[in-house]
């Protein structure tokens, strides 16, 4: 089943004693249902019924309030990735996603990047349309990465640097500096994602 990138999941609790409100319920609580029958209900009218967007904030607000949700407030909750998401007649989307739909007419039909790295911002000039190879190139240095740089790997005689193109991993050679490997990473990055790239220096 093909889920189109708009939707989340939709949740109902176990005992059925109605749906969830805002996304705020635990996981423990919920249990998943098919959505193949929901997945292209939500229109840009629909949306734009409900909730407000400011494109300069990336804040959506409540237009009519609707049982927690009181019109006016703030809508949706951060979920343990990091990003907004908001529940709309039963489906739980993320909230960049109904920027896109809210401004746009329609979802992204391809992943939607956030520029500055941060998944709440949903202004909408920190959204863009990304490939996956696109977007994952746009994230900073993990905690696990002992070398300390994107794109490095830590070897007993040196650095290895190392670049995903398109599910292809290249190897850019080895490095007796870090930082010779981290601006062997960088370059390669900008030729291969250009404004997409995200490096150690750049």
């Amino acid at each position: 089943m093909t889920i189109p990138y708009g939707l989340l999941i939709v949740y109902r609790r176990k005992a059925g004693a109605g749906e969830i409100a805002s996304g705020l319920s635990t996981p423990t609580k919920l249990r998943r249902m098919s959505v193949a029958h929901k997945s292209n209900t939500l229109t840009q009218e629909r949306l734009q019924e409900l909730l407000h967007y400011d494109p300069e904030t990336g804040v959506f607000t409540w237009r009519i309030s609707r049982g927690r949700s009181v019109a006016g407030s703030r809508a949706g909750a951060i979920n343990h990735h990091g990003y907004s998401q908001i529940q709309i007649d039963g489906v739980i989307y993320r909230a960049h996603n109904l920027a896109w739909l809210y401004v746009n007419g329609s979802f992204p039909t391809i992943s939607l990047d956030h520029a500055n790295c941060v998944k709440s911002d949903n202004r909408l000039d920190n959204l863009r349309v990304a490939t996956n190879s696109q977007n994952g190139a746009n994230y900073r240095v993990t905690r696990r990465n002992k070398s300390g740089y994107k794109g490095v790997t830590t070897l007993k005689r040196g650095y290895c640097a190392k670049i995903m193109v398109a599910g292809d991993l290249r190897y850019l050679g080895f490095f007796k500096s870090p930082i010779d490997a981290a601006r062997a990473y960088d370059s390669a990055a900008v030729d291969a994602f250009g404004e997409y790239a995200r490096g150690n220096f750049i």
